[in-house]
């Protein structure tokens, strides 16, 4: 399944974030259970800015941190541990 509509939303949405200053910098992150696997989801890249952040930088993962689509020098967010445990 394509997931470019998800990753877009999650842009929008922390872009939103941080324009409306509910995070500053890095901080915070945004992730979306995927609609066709209960065990994966989408979650914003550690340590980017919002601001600057594009969906080809978010990260695809299942909920026991195996990787799925990561682009070449992103990772997912160090809180990914929690987000995974919310959509357990």
């Amino acid at each position: 399944m394509d997931y470019q509509a998800i990753r877009q939303d999650i842009v929008t949405y922390a872009q939103r974030m941080y324009d409306e200053k509910l995070v500053s910098a890095t901080s915070g992150n945004i992730s979306v259970r995927l609609p066709d696997r209960s065990d994966a989801f989408a979650i914003t890249p550690g340590s980017e800015s919002y601001q600057a952040m594009t969906a080809e930088r978010i990260v695809i993962m299942t909920i026991d941190g195996d990787i799925l689509e990561c682009p070449e020098g992103a990772r997912p967010s160090s809180e990914w541990r929690l987000h995974a445990e919310l959509y357990r």
